[in-house]
């Protein structure tokens, strides 16, 4: 894959993981028929969507997948303890300490990267 002109630059506000992210997802829909649409189920706690679709952007630039409809189904994270506390959040700012008994919960959703168009 050719990389767009002024990528080192651009990139040094990205998270790298969000980058590897588009980078995966761009190679995986190489191999499906796209169509010009693709979604794709993406917790939060993973990546933040607004900043994966202008990555998707950057690198799809120039390139087949330039002008694909990225439609993204958010996952927010979702944390468990032991003790029964569950705690849902709206981005990667989850509990890391239990507020009812100060055990470690659980990350148990939001870390979600799944291709659901098209299909394989």
């Amino acid at each position: 894959m050719e990389i767009p002109d002024g990528t080192a630059e651009w990139k040094k506000g990205c998270n790298m993981q969000e980058t590897d992210l588009v980078l995966q997802l761009i190679e995986e829909l190489s191999r499906r028929e796209c169509n010009g649409h693709a979604k794709l189920r993406l917790g939060t706690a993973l990546a933040d969507p607004d900043k994966f679709k202008d990555i998707f952007s950057h690198y799809s630039r120039g390139t087949y997948f330039e002008n694909v409809d990225l439609e993204l189904e958010e996952v927010y994270p979702v944390v468990q303890c032991q003790c029964g506390y569950e705690n849902t959040a709206p981005s990667a700012d989850v509990v890391s300490s239990c507020p009812q008994c100060g055990g470690v919960p659980e990350l148990v959703q939001g870390t979600e990267f799944d291709i659901l168009e098209p299909g394989q």
